[in-house]
């Protein structure tokens, strides 16, 4: 059963990893690049240690519009690992407080916690409303949600799409520009 999920960027899941903060986490997703391997090992190991099941994947944030996307972003095969380790948290007869990283927190973590709350049979809106919530800066990766779009048969991509073209049309508004100065 999922009841938490946090996204965040790969520095604060070394913290988290290393016991310095939030000790609450059953269960953390790491997506990262395959440069990244050192880092990869050491946040399962540590997490590992402390009794955190961890689940760790390599790919790079490749958006479809990527033209080496198919190369080295996500593909089919790690959205349906990915998808399997969502699916047995749920299934387990226990409440889970996820975590979710990538290494800025921002696309691909963004759209792996929405296949978690969807995953948790929330609908895409709310899943995204979820994430957003937690993590005002998440911009979620669509060729990701294309992914699980194909094989949930759900409409994820499009209602990130919708949702970025509205925040595109929004004021960029910044509490570090000051214009009275």
């Amino acid at each position: 059963m999922i009841e938490t999920i946090v996204v965040t960027d790969l520095s604060r899941a070394k913290d988290v990893s290393g016991g310095y903060q939030n000790d609450s986490f059953t269960a953390w997703i790491s997506a990262l690049d395959a440069e990244d391997e050192q880092a990869m090992y050491n946040l399962k190991r540590k997490f590992e240690r402390r009794g955190v099941k961890h689940f760790g994947i390599h790919f790079t944030d490749s958006d479809d519009y990527d033209p080496h996307a198919e190369l080295t972003g996500p593909d089919k095969h790690d959205i349906e690992a990915i998808v399997r380790f969502w699916t047995t948290l749920k299934t387990q007869d226990k409440q889970h407080c996820v975590g979710v990283n990538c290494y800025a927190g921002i696309a691909r973590s963004s759209a792996i916690a929405m296949i978690g709350w969807m995953i948790a049979c929330y609908q895409p809106e709310v899943a995204l409303d979820k994430v957003l919530a937690i993590r005002p800066v998440a911009w979620p990766n669509e060729r990701i949600l294309r992914l699980y779009d194909e094989i949930a048969g759900t409409n994820s991509q499009e209602v990130v799409v919708n949702w970025k073209a509205e925040e595109r049309k929004r004021p960029v508004l910044s509490p570090y520009l000051n214009f009275d100065t």
